[in-house]
């Protein structure tokens, strides 16, 4: 998103701030929405029985640790349409464009962690966790955009990151992700569901 708001901020700030302002309300409203339905599986799995939640619950682990594992991820390969950048005022880019960044599900993944979060963690009857992760990913994506497009000290840091070639250091962030998953998987089944 820096790739966007930092170039319309050198030409123009005040559509910058429109976009910022856009990207912050279309992730705050899906985030809620988000949360809310997070928030209603995990209440309409905690009436079923455990077994069941259970089995599901484990079985997804072993499956997204054995992705992991084997450095495939799943992720959705789409994004919001590239004519809005040149069709939409800025404001409405940057709502639209926060809306479909905030689903989580839109955006390319490093790891399998936020599914686990998503699925997972309402299906272990833990709504606070899914949601708490979530709000957390969302509001720290706002908050990093905002500073590395308007707070100059910041385009430091993107200058410095933006060199750093991490394809090399992803396989291994995804292999320990995956074991820490199967490791998830073990202590649920040992320890089973509320």
């Amino acid at each position: 998103m820096v790739g966007v708001s930092g170039p319309l901020n050198t030409y123009d700030r005040g559509a910058a701030t429109r976009f910022l302002a856009g990207l912050a309300t279309g992730v705050a409203a899906t985030t809620v929405a988000l949360a809310l339905m997070v928030s209603l599986l995990a209440t309409l799995w905690a009436r079923t029985p455990t077994v069941p939640r259970v089995g599901l619950a484990v079985s997804l682990l072993l499956l997204l640790g054995a992705l992991d594992l084997s450095d495939r991820t799943p992720e959705l390969a789409r994004q919001v349409p590239q004519r809005f950048a040149r069709v939409l005022d800025p404001g409405a880019r940057g709502l639209f464009w926060g809306a479909d960044l905030a689903t989580l599900v839109s955006t390319r993944k490093a790891s399998s962690l936020l599914w686990v979060a998503l699925v997972v963690a309402p299906l272990a009857g833990r709504p606070t966790v899914a949601v708490a992760g979530i709000v957390a990913a969302n509001a720290a994506f706002v908050v990093g955009v905002t500073l590395q497009t308007k707070v100059p000290a910041a385009s430091v840091f993107r200058g410095r990151l933006g060199a750093v070639n991490i394809s090399g250091d992803i396989r291994a962030l995804r292999r320990a992700t995956g074991l820490l998953i199967l490791l998830g998987a073990g202590l649920l089944l040992a320890g089973g569901l509320p």
